[in-house]
């Protein structure tokens, strides 16, 4: 039934819905090399270099995504006036985004993440973090950007992708939430830790495990997997924070849903994957897209569970 649901969803219909983004944007940096010699000059590997590339990372990916499942994808962000902002603009325009509103801002550096694969192997990864603290007058013009754009157009569904980068601040976030819910705009939230209860009253709220344990501070056993805990715990997330629905990521494990009246598990599928960078972003993108259409959180689950 939701496989017939999906394939009647027209690229017409698709295109029709806009997603709005806001978070951090990261340019994500593949290495990859093999094995050569030992250094003459340190107690190190000598790594030949064979190939390297560049891809959109953090809400970039996330705005790749929505735009390779057909809908509309409009991106807010702020990144840093540098080379990598300029390699993030000239992928976005590669995979047609707009970067209308994004903000290039001198005082902050673009982040980029370096991954080196040895040898099919995934050996190190190398961080550009932030430099500096985004101003806040800096995320009121985005508010503002942000407002008008609301304002002026349809949006079907507001995405908050959070890696602790600086752009989702727990005053912007309120402020978000606020105009979405005067607007009536359903809200998805993919979290990391320093802003988690944060995004209270929200549609969607998708953490992984880990992240949900680090916020709880609790702990939770995955072998076998500890259901009754983590119905508590989930539970309790999801009343606190006056949560409509709640999807957690587990890994192996599959994927748990918790809407309240309806509560489950959708099993992993068995896949060999050497590389998870951006399988969350590839699961919320998926479910901005089927919320846009109304598809139940089980549905959600169970789509998410095969992407």
């Amino acid at each position: 039934m939701t496989i017939q649901r999906l394939s009647n969803l027209n690229a017409d219909s698709r295109a029709q819905k806009r997603v709005a983004i806001i978070g951090d944007v990261i340019l994500d940096h593949y290495l990859f090399g093999r094995y050569d010699r030992p250094s003459p000059e340190a107690n190190v590997p000598v790594i030949e270099h064979m190939e390297q590339f560049y891809k959109l990372g953090g809400a970039a990916n996330v705005a790749k995504n929505i735009k390779s499942l057909g809908a509309t994808p409009i991106l807010f962000s702020v990144i840093g006036d540098d080379h990598y902002a300029d390699m993030v603009f000239d992928l976005m325009i590669k995979n047609e985004i707009s970067y209308q509103h994004m903000i290039r801002e001198s005082t902050c550096n673009t982040v980029c993440k370096t991954r080196l694969f040895v040898d099919n192997s995934h050996h190190l990864r190398y961080d550009r973090e932030p430099s500096a603290k985004i101003v806040d007058s800096i995320l009121d013009k985005l508010f503002e950007d942000l407002s008008s754009y609301i304002s002026k157009n349809s949006v079907d569904i507001i995405l908050l992708q959070d890696y602790n980068k600086g752009v989702l601040t727990a005053t912007f976030i309120q402020r978000i939430i606020d105009v979405a819910q005067t607007e009536n705009i359903s809200i998805i939230v993919d979290p990391k830790k320093d802003n988690f209860t944060t995004f209270k009253g929200i549609s969607l709220f998708k953490p992984n495990l880990r992240e949900v344990q680090d916020a709880l501070n609790v702990k939770i056993d995955t072998s076998p997997l500890d259901l009754a805990a983590l119905n508590k715990h989930a539970t309790f997330l999801r009343e606190t924070m006056n949560l409509e629905n709640l999807m957690i990521t587990l890994g192996e494990e599959g994927i748990y849903y918790n809407s309240g009246a309806d509560i489950g598990i959708i099993p992993a599928l068995e896949t060999d994957v050497k590389d998870v960078c951006g399988a969350g972003d590839a699961v919320v993108s998926t479910c901005a897209l089927l919320m846009c259409f109304g598809f139940t959180l089980m549905e959600m689950a169970e789509v998410c569970n095969k992407v």
